[in-house]
């Protein structure tokens, strides 16, 4: 019920019953705000659960659809298509908690694997409908190097050398397409990866600033603590 506003991979996406949103492994996300009645299902994946169970999304529908997803993470749905998502996520929320059944990791799995199949008979309803002209390819393309390349590279003059623009260019085109600059992205992937760490791993403060390449620690936790009002192990511990 209600809706959310925030951005996907750069890109500002209304998300408003009903609707479904698939967000991929990797993909840069943000919430700004939301209704006050806004209330969302969700499932979280692992890559952990998909790589030990031997299982590719691009495997499991066409490529096509699979870059639509990727493209459109955001689906409009009919309200019988929504209650068909519920019901997915009901049977899934009941095989998961049933610790007694042996093959639950298999039954969510295949359940899995069928929900996907699903978005793709969403996508292929719809395709026409799709918008395809509203994702600027250089903003995809800054998304992807930001990705690859922002625990080594920090600089905006790395990323505007590499698309052939000058840094203020660069500035200037993805501040009117996504309203955000380009340092402000970087800093966007490199928080929400310290705090996937701060909250899923055991690695210390120290091993996380390592890993994001930071000069110190003390570095980190200030860096941290500017973007998002609290410390690495205060936020750990919220």
């Amino acid at each position: 019920m209600g809706s959310m506003r925030g951005t996907i991979n750069m890109m500002s996406h209304t998300i408003s019953y009903p609707s479904l949103a698939m967000i991929q492994p990797g993909n840069m996300i943000s919430f700004d705000s939301f209704s006050e009645d806004f209330r969302c299902y969700y499932i979280l994946i692992s890559r952990k659960f998909l790589d030990a169970m031997n299982i590719s999304v691009a495997n499991l529908v066409p490529l096509r659809f699979f870059l639509m997803m990727r493209d459109h993470p955001v689906m409009n749905l009919s309200s019988s298509d929504s209650d068909v998502v519920v019901s997915y996520f009901n049977l899934l929320y009941r095989i998961v908690r049933d610790e007694t059944n042996p093959y639950r990791d298999r039954c969510a799995l295949d359940i899995i694997r069928s929900f996907f199949y699903l978005a793709a008979s969403f996508i292929s309803r719809n395709m026409d409908m799709l918008d395809l002209s509203d994702r600027d390819p250089l903003v995809s393309h800054l998304m992807t190097m930001i990705h690859k390349n922002a625990r080594q590279h920090r600089d905006v003059s790395f990323y505007a050398e590499r698309l052939s623009l000058s840094p203020n260019h660069l500035y200037k085109l993805v501040k009117a397409a996504t309203g955000r600059s380009v340092h402000d992205w970087i800093d966007e992937y490199l928080i929400s990866e310290a705090k996937a760490m701060l909250k899923t791993t055991d690695m210390t403060v120290l091993q996380i600033s390592d890993d994001l390449n930071f000069p110190s620690q003390s570095f980190f936790g200030k860096y941290f603590k500017r973007l998002t009002g609290m410390s690495p192990r205060e936020y750990r511990k919220a």
